[in-house]
């Protein structure tokens, strides 16, 4: 079986995979983060509440330790690729 890049429209033979852009990341590879807010989440010490806490220091927030603060997170629909075959 053959791999074949074609667009949306594009048709293909029984014998070919078609791949084409990951509709959930655009083709980034990449999505938003689901458990915070652009890398940032509630403090887990004071809930959010700007208490003077040792892991926020005051400020109620601390860098999300799923997406490691950058906001983003692996595509899970396309491992990271950006691209997924049919």
């Amino acid at each position: 079986m053959s791999t074949v890049s074609l667009d949306e429209n594009s048709e293909n033979s029984e014998n070919e995979s078609v791949t084409r852009t990951c509709p959930d990341c655009g083709g980034d590879g990449e999505v938003e983060c689901t458990e915070c807010n652009d890398g940032e989440t509630d403090c887990y010490d004071c809930d959010g509440s700007d208490e003077n806490s040792e892991s926020c220091d005051g400020s109620g927030v601390v860098s999300c330790e799923e997406c490691s603060g950058g906001g983003t997170e692996e595509c899970s629909r396309c491992n990271g690729e950006g691209k997924i075959s049919d």
